[in-house]
């Protein structure tokens, strides 16, 4: 549970430096805005992690929930784990590889997507 509050709480403070950095909000947007910028390692290490790879910590946790869950005679937990792990690996570093990399082509647009983030603040204060 630590490990994966700790990767996700990674993955958030990524996406809101992409938020200030870009002032973007959306898939559609941000197609390869991210080209360049220096913590493109950590996200895509942090969307491998929230999906369950050996070399992270969730892993041990999906293990044991797994483990109790056939032990209790509830094996069909084990698919529910496998699916949502499936879409996490596919949602994440896909969306990782199309903002820092540019992959595949624009994603539709989506109407909650097209509102521009406007900055909290709008110059320094007067001292």
């Amino acid at each position: 549970m630590l490990s994966h509050g700790a990767i996700k709480g990674g993955l958030f403070l990524c996406a809101g430096i992409v938020l200030h950095r870009l002032q973007k909000i959306g898939e559609s947007h941000l197609h390869g805005c991210g080209r360049g910028m220096s913590f493109t390692a950590l996200f895509i290490l942090g969307a491998w992690g929230l999906a369950g790879t050996p070399a992270f910590g969730p892993l041990l946790g999906k293990s044991m929930i797994s483990d109790a869950a056939a032990d209790f005679h509830h094996g069909w937990l084990i698919y529910v784990l496998m699916f949502a792990e499936i879409i996490t690996a596919a949602a994440v570093p896909r969306a990782a590889f199309r903002i820092f990399f540019g992959w595949g082509g624009p994603a539709p647009t989506d109407p909650s997507s097209q509102i521009e983030e406007r900055p909290e603040t709008h110059g320094r204060a007067a001292s």
